[in-house]
């Protein structure tokens, strides 16, 4: 893995921008991971001497560079939902129900990239595309049952 350079993270702040709203650039460091994937980490990492160590990830699980767009982590999504403007899909009980079972949602939002909010939490980020809201949560972070 190897840090992004001033280039890469100028794409990754103008996607987080175009999609997100958000004004300023995400605090830490970025790493390019394998499949396109981008981690993040606290500054802290650059003490750690990394040209000295066979090292498969670094940090947070960020998001993927897709054709069309960042598509963020569970995780960042919700390091950014905070201070998003745009890009934000409040959803009813019935839709965070079906969305945590791993449900995809009909939807009639233009195709795009959302962070799904339920109640002021982030659980996510979804794709809306042909009348549907694509859920990208794992198999292993699913729910079957939903106790509420």
């Amino acid at each position: 893995m190897k840090p992004l350079n001033a280039k890469d993270i100028k794409r990754l702040n103008e996607a987080l921008s175009e999609q997100f709203g958000i004004k300023e650039p995400i605090k830490g460091v970025f790493f390019d991971g394998a499949k396109d994937k981008v981690y993040w980490s606290t500054k802290e990492i650059e003490r750690v001497p990394l040209d000295k160590m066979h090292v498969d990830t670094i940090g947070m699980y960020f998001g993927t560079w897709m054709k069309d767009g960042l598509r963020l982590s569970i995780d960042g999504s919700q390091k950014i939902a905070r201070i998003t403007t745009k890009g934000t899909l409040e959803l009813t009980r019935e839709d965070w129900e079906s969305w945590l079972k791993g449900q995809d949602i009909d939807t009639e939002l233009p195709e795009a990239y959302y962070l799904v909010i339920y109640e002021g939490d982030c659980y996510g980020c979804a794709k809306a595309s042909k009348g549907k809201l694509l859920n990208y949560v794992p198999k292993a972070r699913r729910l079957s049952v939903i106790n509420a």
